[in-house]
């Protein structure tokens, strides 16, 4: 029998939308409250913007277009995961 681990609550609702060079982030709580106003962030500086920021109660959302991207930092691994999202959350890559 397959054991699944324990689902984390989902506390904020996160969108990310990628461009060539910056990220516009912003998110919601159930209440439609904002709890991350928009912002923008360098494309450079996203991965660590993530690390500090993104909780793993968190529901992410992505929208852009990823072979717009000025460099590696979201193109597919191995997996089939982008990079910078093998961390976030529960979900081990």
């Amino acid at each position: 029998m397959k054991h699944y681990p324990e689902a984390v609550p989902i506390e904020r609702y996160i969108a990310i939308d990628l461009h060539k060079e910056y990220v516009m982030i912003g998110g919601q709580n159930a209440q439609q409250e904002w709890v991350m106003r928009p912002r923008k962030v360098s494309i450079y500086s996203f991965r660590n913007w993530a690390a500090k920021n993104l909780k793993p109660g968190d529901a992410v959302v992505l929208d852009g277009d990823l072979s717009e991207t000025s460099d590696n930092h979201f193109r597919p691994r191995k997996q089939g995961l982008p990079l910078s999202l093998a961390r976030i959350g529960n979900y081990s890559a």
